[in-house]
C-alpha cells in the first residue's frame, strides 16, 4: 500500500471518529435537552396549576388584586378586581377617573386622602367605600395597599387588593339591628332610646329647647295575655307601635322600652307644660282607640307620666325618675287614659336625684 492511500485511509477513521464523537455528543446533548424541556413543561404546568389555583382562591374570596407603576402611572388589574368593579377584561381599562366616578360621594374624599398618603409612603393603605357597579348596584368594598421601593430607596410601584364586603356590612347592619330595634315591634329599644335621650338632652344646651319624655304603660294587657293568648297579646304591641308611630312627627322617637312599655322623647320650644301635655294626649288619644284584631275589638288605656328638661329635672337620670314617678301617679286614676305631668313639689327629692 502506498503512502497515500494509507494517510487517506488514517484521514477517513480521524473523520468517523470525530463523526462519532459528535454524534456521540448530540444524543448527550438532546437526551440533556429533552430531560430539561420535559423538567420545564413539567414546571409550567405546576406553576399554571398554581396559578389557576390562586386565581380561583382570589375569585371564591372576592379579592381583586391591582398594581400601579409610578414611572408610567399605568395600571395593571386581576380579572377577579374587574369583576368585582363590574367590568371586562380586555375590554375595559383601568382609568383612575373612573374609579373616583363610581365611588359614593361621601366617601370619596377619604379614599383619595388615603391613596395619597400611601402613594407618599406615609401610610399603608386601609380604606373601606361604598362602590357603585355599572348596574347600579352598590357594594362595600375594602381596599389595603402599600408601596415598593428599588435599591435607592425610591417609590416605583404601589401594589394592593380590594375585597367585597358587602355580605359581612349586611351582617352587622343585621346584628346592629337586633341589639337597637325590637324585633315584634320594629321599634328601637331601651338601650338606644337611652343614646337618644342622652344625645337630645346634650344638643339642648345653650338653646331654648327643652327635652320631654313620656312614658306610656299599658293598662290591662296582663289580662288580655292571659284571657286570649300571647299571639293577641302580640298584635295588640304591634298595633299600639304603628299607631304611635303614625301619630308622631319624624324628629320625634317613639322606643318600646319594656313588655308593655313604650317611650316617646321630642324636644319643646320654650317651657310650656301645658304644649307638652296637649301634643302627648293627641298621641295617646290617636293610639288608644278600639283595635279590632281577629274578629274581636279590644279598647286599651294607658297611664302615661311626663317630664321635661330641665324644667322639671337637672339629669338624665332624674328625667327618668320623674317621668317614671309620674306613671305611677297616673295608674292611681280609674280612666282608661290617664297623663300625669310631674310635679316637683309632690317628691322634691326626685328632681334633684
Amino acid at each position: 500500500m502506498n503512502f497515500p492511500a494509507v494517510v487517506l485511509i488514517a484521514a477517513i477513521a480521524f473523520l468517523v471518529g470525530i463523526g462519532a464523537c459528535w454524534w456521540v455528543l448530540g444524543r448527550w446533548y438532546a437526551t440533556r435537552l429533552a430531560q430539561a424541556t420535559a423538567r420545564s413543561d413539567k414546571a409550567l404546568h405546576e406553576l399554571e396549576d398554581k396559578l389557576d389555583w390562586y386565581s380561583k382562591t382570589m375569585s371564591f374570596a372576592d379579592i381583586g388584586i391591582w398594581e400601579w407603576t409610578v414611572a408610567t402611572e399605568s395600571w395593571r388589574w386581576s380579572d377577579e378586581l374587574y369583576r368585582l368593579f363590574g367590568l371586562v377584561p380586555g375590554k375595559d381599562v383601568p382609568d383612575t377617573k373612573r374609579f373616583f366616578a363610581q365611588l359614593h360621594h361621601d366617601d370619596a374624599a377619604e379614599v383619595l386622602w388615603r391613596e395619597m398618603a400611601c402613594a407618599a409612603g406615609n401610610a399603608p393603605l386601609r380604606v373601606e367605600y361604598r362602590y357603585f357597579l355599572p348596574s347600579g348596584e352598590m357594594r362595600w368594598m375594602r381596599g389595603g395597599g402599600d408601596v415598593l421601593r428599588d435599591a435607592d430607596g425610591k417609590i416605583v410601584r404601589m401594589m394592593g387588593v380590594v375585597i367585597d364586603i358587602t355580605d359581612e356590612k349586611r351582617r352587622l347592619s343585621q346584628t346592629s339591628n337586633l341589639a337597637n330595634y325590637d324585633e315584634l315591634t320594629g321599634l328601637p329599644t331601651r338601650a338606644y332610646f337611652m343614646r337618644q335621650l342622652d344625645g337630645f338632652i346634650k344638643a339642648s344646651f345653650g338653646t331654648r329647647h327643652a327635652v320631654a319624655v313620656a312614658i306610656i304603660d299599658l293598662l290591662a294587657f296582663k289580662q288580655i295575655n292571659d284571657v286570649h293568648g300571647h299571639l293577641i297579646g302580640d298584635r295588640v304591641l304591634q298595633q299600639v307601635a304603628q299607631r304611635l308611630r303614625r301619630a308622631t312627627r319624624a324628629e320625634d322617637v317613639v322606643c318600646r322600652i319594656g313588655g308593655d312599655e313604650f317611650a316617646l322623647l321630642f324636644n319643646v320650644d320654650g317651657e310650656d307644660q301645658s304644649a307638652v301635655q296637649a301634643f302627648v294626649w293627641q298621641v295617646i288619644a290617636t293610639t288608644f282607640l278600639p283595635m279590632d284584631i281577629n274578629g274581636m275589638t279590644f279598647e286599651v288605656g294607658a297611664s302615661v307620666g311626663i317630664s321635661i328638661y330641665p324644667t322639671l329635672a337637672s339629669t338624665l337620670e332624674c328625667l327618668l325618675t320623674t317621668a317614671d314617678h309620674a306613671v305611677q301617679q297616673a295608674k292611681t286614676r280609674v280612666g282608661p287614659l290617664e297623663l300625669v305631668t310631674y310635679a316637683a313639689s309632690e317628691t322634691p327629692a326626685a328632681r334633684e336625684a
